[in-house]
């Protein structure tokens, strides 16, 4: 038997405790933040807010017990909390609660909400149930489609609590293992790679390297040094984690990127005089926030990133009196633009912050950028459309680029008499051409709230196809115009069917879809403007 060398980090770090009271997406958030041994990186995340979490998990535990309640009379749970519903129940349960949500599973007629399910019955503290699920991947009738068994194993082993199961349940079956695979090495190397890359601690690794040392020569040659390969890969995880884990705690600590709710944004009005002709690629634009005060502070602070503030004003709603601003500052590491103010504004009171500014249509497809493409003619023609998801709606204007400060909107937007603007909500009025030899555009101010990175405004020369009632649009160059009719076809079908699924029924007056030439995402679902990379509409 060959043994596998120690692999030892200098201590082992720091992980998540059941009981923490932590809310997380189950395997998905998981994967996407276990990296070297991210359970420290978790912990750190998560540090004084136990609290909060707990009343969190406890309010996710009541969700579920009343959508178990109501499941014979159609009970659901809103799609977007579902997987966090699901997997905390799993955590705070036990084996009745994995079991109805296997039979919820079972009886679905919706993959989506199946392959949801898959991905969350892993989420449980319990071993016992762990292993129960992890059988189904050596069962024949285990009522799981082929392709997605390998759902499983990552449901359990990025659980926090769960690279232990994986590994137990491993060096427990791994003959079983072998046989239902046809004696494939590879089902137990696979396997051991995918639980190695979500080791967290010294002790699990030492766990890991004894079950394999154990079964040398099942592994074979070849076997041996895939695992070999996995177990030193996740020693080094851990070995950058104990070397960093500390610098980062701190400087997690240190940074404070979120704004402080003492003041909060309550209405939008947004100008913006798009230059699409020039050399310079730069716009002008004002904002006017109407600002609700919940704490008596005199100082404002908001995002602003690769914007020149030329002008700010804060002046009260009542009596327009002006409050004197004694400074202010641009942070660039956090994109903050304070305000400091010679006095209080009142809790309660209500203020207007006008900043007059310039910004830049960049070409990295971020914040308000440009693109191009090339006419019938030959000829290059500019148009400048938005990407503000997740923070970049600052790049366009200041703001309060958070999506919990939801506000109204009201856009206007300067553009010449040969192209068009679009926003959100449908075109109320435009202006004559003036001087300069612009036509404002002033939009309808959006119906509810809405959160900054949702905002989008499209300037083009594209033309568009419509349904027949006007209420669907895409818009594109006019070359491709003739491609639009599937979209324009099975929209209304697709609204209906999201309508149905979600039991909401779309509130906007219109949905704009904009084909962009250049677009980062595969497309962005702004309310009632819909961008879409150009080869994808």
């Amino acid at each position: 038997m060959i043994i596998f060398p120690e692999t030892k980090s200098p201590s082992s770090p720091l992980v998540l405790k059941p009981g923490e009271g932590e809310v997380r997406d189950g395997h998905r958030s998981a994967s996407r933040l276990r990296v070297a041994g991210s359970g420290t990186l978790l912990s750190i995340f998560f540090a004084g807010r136990t609290r909060v979490l707990s009343f969190a998990v406890h309010r996710l535990g009541a969700a579920f017990s009343q959508f178990v309640v109501s499941c014979e009379s159609g009970g659901r749970i809103p799609p977007d909390v579902r997987t966090v519903v699901y997997c905390n129940a799993l955590r705070q349960g036990g084996e009745v609660e994995w079991d109805f949500l296997w039979e919820q599973y079972l009886t679905s007629e919706v993959s989506t909400e199946q392959a949801l399910i898959l991905g969350v019955l892993g989420c449980t503290t319990n071993e016992t149930v762990a292993h129960k699920y992890l059988r189904k991947t050596i069962t024949e009738d285990s009522y799981i489609r082929a392709q997605d068994i390998s759902r499983i194993y990552p449901s359990v082993y990025n659980n926090p609590y769960g690279v232990d199961f994986a590994i137990s349940f491993l060096a427990n079956n791994y003959k079983e293992i072998l046989e239902f695979n046809n004696n494939a090495v590879s089902s137990i190397t696979n396997l051991a790679s995918g639980i190695a890359s979500a080791i967290s601690s010294q002790d699990q690794l030492d766990k890991l390297r004894s079950f394999l040392s154990s079964i040398s020569e099942d592994l074979g040659e070849s076997g041996l040094a895939t695992a070999e390969a996995n177990l030193q890969s996740a020693l080094r995880n851990l070995a950058w984690l104990e070397e960093n884990g500390g610098v980062i705690s701190t400087w997690v600590k240190e940074q404070d990127y979120r704004l402080p709710r003492d003041i909060v944004p309550y209405h939008y009005v947004v100008k913006l005089t798009s230059d699409l002709d020039g050399d310079t690629f730069t716009y002008d634009g004002s904002v006017d926030i109407t600002l609700n005060v919940s704490v008596d502070t005199n100082q404002i602070i908001l995002h602003a990133n690769d914007l020149e503030i030329i002008n700010t004003i804060v002046r009260k709603v009542e009596d327009e009196e002006s409050i004197v601003i004694t400074a202010t500052n641009l942070d660039t590491l956090r994109d903050f633009y304070y305000i400091q103010l010679e006095e209080n504004l009142v809790a309660g009171e209500q203020y207007i912050l006008s900043i007059v500014f310039q910004g830049h249509h960049r070409e990295d497809m971020y914040g308000f950028y440009r693109s191009y493409y090339y006419n019938e003619t030959g000829d290059k023609s500019w148009i400048a459309s938005t990407q503000f998801q997740a923070t970049s709606a600052r790049r366009a204007f200041p703001c309060f680029d958070e999506p919990g400060f939801k506000a109204k909107f009201k856009i206007s937007i300067a553009r010449t008499e040969d192209r068009h603007a679009l926003s959100n909500m449908p075109l109320l009025t435009s202006d004559e051409i003036n001087d300069a030899g612009l036509i404002w555009d002033h939009f309808e101010e959006t119906p509810m709230p809405i959160s900054t990175y949702l905002i989008a405004f499209v300037v083009s020369d594209f033309v568009n196809l419509s349904s027949s009632d006007g209420f669907y649009s895409t818009w594109q160059r006019a070359g491709a115009v003739y491609q639009a009719q599937y979209s324009i076809d099975i929209s209304p079908f697709i609204m209906k069917s999201l309508e149905n699924f979600t039991e909401l029924d779309y509130f906007l007056p219109k949905m704009d879809q904009v084909a962009v030439p250049d677009f980062s995402a595969g497309a962005m679902e702004n309310w009632g403007l819909v961008t879409y990379r150009l080869s994808i509409l």
